[in-house]
């Protein structure tokens, strides 16, 4: 996986009299795997525009082999009072909101994506703290050859409240940075127009699972 590395130690021995290690047991329990996309901090967010309120933003992650079962999605929220401040506007992390997870073989999320499971996300009790939204599926996604994983939330918003109330998502933008990886939409319903976000960051959207 990336911005990961892997260390083989290898001690060879003549005549010793240990017995050798015990093989892993083929009961255990496979290790869980994060995928991510920026391997970086991820200390930033994304206030989207007064406009945006019901726009979708996605994510596409990658396993790093296959087959590979996605069983628990998560993403981050931030949440501050940016008063004062030449936009006006407050990042609410509390709002309630929903999100959508599907899978496809394209680089790009399709216009009008099977929808494998979506969830609801309840009103938070404090605004102006960070939000990790943890969501375990209730039925595992299963990776196939070539097949990518899609997280997508519903960005909610206040518009017209005063000072402007939105959701902003912890966003990552470092040198580990993977371009066209992140996707915004302004359709609300299929057929959706996917585009890359501005700017070079990747949303902190994460998923785990194991391989087969």
């Amino acid at each position: 996986m990336r911005g990961s590395s892997v260390l083989f130690l290898l001690a060879v021995g003549c005549g010793s009299d240990e017995a050798p290690p015990d093989a892993p047991s083929p009961d255990a329990a496979p290790q869980t795997v994060e995928l991510r996309n920026d391997t970086g901090v991820c200390s930033a967010h994304g206030e989207p525009a007064p406009n945006q309120g019901d726009w979708w933003w996605a994510v596409r992650l990658t396993p790093p082999s296959y087959p590979f079962t996605i069983q628990r999605v998560t993403y981050r929220l931030a949440g501050h009072d940016m008063l004062p401040n030449p936009f006006s506007h407050v990042c609410d992390s509390a709002m309630a909101h929903d999100a959508r997870v599907f899978k496809a073989s394209g680089a790009t999320p399709p216009s009008d994506p099977v929808v494998l499971e979506t969830f609801d996300v309840p009103t938070g009790v404090t605004p102006f703290l960070d939000r990790l939204v943890d969501h375990t599926l209730a039925t595992p996604i299963r990776l196939g050859a070539d097949e990518h994983v899609f997280i997508a939330v519903r960005i909610a918003n206040l518009p017209t409240a005063q000072p402007y109330r939105t959701m902003c998502v912890h966003v990552c933008s470092s040198a580990t940075t993977v371009p066209m990886r992140d996707y915004v939409s302004q359709g609300t319903t299929p057929p959706f127009t996917w585009r890359a976000p501005s700017g070079a960051v990747n949303f902190d959207f994460r998923a785990y699972g194991v391989a087969q």
